[in-house]
């Protein structure tokens, strides 16, 4: 929902963003349903966003549930930082990016377009609105709302559940995200990879090796291990490397009597120090990831190493995964392609899927997986740097499973903690990319001369 205001009008509500900044009002809003701005939280949003400097003001806002503290933002360069349900815009500063153009990515388009001209969001530490997105018809909540004297107009009832992109708009968010790369000098074109691998192995190698970082999963583990052995291919290693695990894991990894497992007993560390750790023991020419919590399918090996050995120009292939419950039951809706991948788009991406199949060989040449992003986004960091050097393909068959549960490492990482990490990995890897647009163009200068 679109809104303009001038301080002593009402909120004026607007079909489009076009008609909002023909208004002649110098505040614009970007809001979701059921946002009840607070007494002088309008005055507070117009002042903040006149800052020099500024982008755009978000704000803490309470809910039902108590009060949600605004982020500082931290140069996200995704669409998805939690600005909350009340953005404030300055229309003066708004009309030269051009984000009319857009329907569902103005605001996102506006942003790194005012990023560029030095202007950035900006936290206001005090709630300024009350949020009840569903607006329970209660009359403790109305008698609330009431106190504060909050202002309310219509379609504020409208209530926005969780977006799943349509194609147009994911279209949009493409279309700005490519001409923010383009701008900064950071789009990479399609490219040949750096060099092709040939088929076959080496002496004293096995075909592949499976990574099992773990710690602290004795109610897990087992099942992760049995599905690793219980693979259709044979010329394959697993290596499970613990990171000093207090409850019984090392225990239930010992009682499996295969020679093909090995176990490496690891001091206290992450899991980009585990995995780090079993690349350097493991003899396989492909690496094979295996979170574990998780589980293969009976074929997820020979299906990898056989997409390998076929496609010698890929650094990474990554199959499709199934999301499940704790108990290892299918959720609804839960195949996960990730076909939004590309070299490019990744960079915008939560991730690139799983399981995850590397060229042993790639994986030592960008130094292994990042210790910095320890049990968080250290795999999303390996991902971009190979999708700058290698193709990255993809497996279409679900070969992994991925289990949901309230102990995962996505769940003990806190919100800021994740967002931090996966914002740190795009900055440096925009940086990067910035540096191979240049010498791949001075390259083509010198061969031009």
């Amino acid at each position: 929902m679109i809104a303009s205001w001038r301080p002593g009008r009402e909120i004026r509500y607007h079909t489009s963003l076009n008609e909002a900044l023909a208004n002649p009002a110098p505040l614009v809003l970007a809001l979701d349903g059921g946002v009840f701005p607070f007494r002088g939280a309008l005055e507070r949003l117009l002042s903040e966003v006149q800052k020099p400097g500024v982008s755009l003001a978000y704000s803490s806002y309470e809910t039902d549930s108590g009060t949600v503290e605004a982020l500082p933002f931290n140069g996200d360069i995704t669409e998805r930082f939690p600005f909350g349900p009340l953005r404030a815009y300055l229309s003066e500063r708004l009309i030269p990016t051009g984000a009319e153009r857009f329907r569902f990515a103005w605001e996102y388009h506006a942003r790194l377009a005012l990023e560029e001209q030095g202007l950035f969001p900006s936290a206001i530490p005090e709630p300024l609105y009350f949020h009840a997105p569903d607006l329970l018809p209660r009359p403790d909540l109305r008698e609330y709302l009431d106190s504060r004297q909050c202002q309310s107009g219509p379609d504020l009832a409208e209530s926005f559940a969780y977006l799943r992109y349509p194609p147009e708009a994911d279209a949009e968010f493409r279309e700005a995200f490519y001409a923010m790369l383009r701008r900064r000098g950071a789009f990479l074109e399609d490219l040949e990879p750096e060099r092709t691998f040939p088929p076959g192995k080496g002496e004293n190698e096995v075909m592949a090796s499976v990574l099992i970082p773990v710690r602290n999963r004795e109610s897990f583990i087992a099942q992760a291990i049995e599905s690793a052995l219980s693979q259709d291919f044979e010329d394959y290693e697993v290596i499970v490397v613990d990171n000093a695990s207090e409850d019984r894991t090392r225990d239930v990894v010992r009682g499996f009597r295969d020679p093909r497992l090995r176990l490496i007993e690891n001091p206290p560390g992450s899991i980009a120090f585990a995995l780090n750790a079993g690349l350097r023991a493991a003899r396989g020419k492909y690496i094979l990831q295996l979170d574990s919590d998780d589980a293969y399918t009976p074929e997820t090996v020979s299906r990898m190493v056989s997409f390998m050995e076929e496609n010698l120009g890929c650094g990474l292939a990554i199959s499709y995964y199934q999301l499940t419950d704790e108990n290892m039951n299918p959720l609804p809706d839960g195949v996960v392609k990730h076909l939004e991948y590309d070299r490019n788009n990744i960079l915008r991406c939560e991730g690139a899927g799983a399981v995850r199949c590397w060229r042993k060989e790639v994986l030592l040449e960008i130094g292994g997986f990042d210790e910095e992003f320890g049990n968080y986004g250290e795999d999303y960091d390996a991902v971009l740097k190979v999708s700058e050097r290698y193709e990255v393909c993809r497996v279409h068959k679900v070969l992994y499973f991925y289990r949901r549960h309230q102990g995962s490492q996505d769940a003990v990482q806190s919100k800021a903690e994740r967002l931090n990490a996966k914002t740190r990995i795009r900055l440096r890897a925009l940086e990067r990319r910035k540096k191979l647009v240049q010498n791949r163009g001075n390259k083509r200068n010198t061969e031009g001369a």
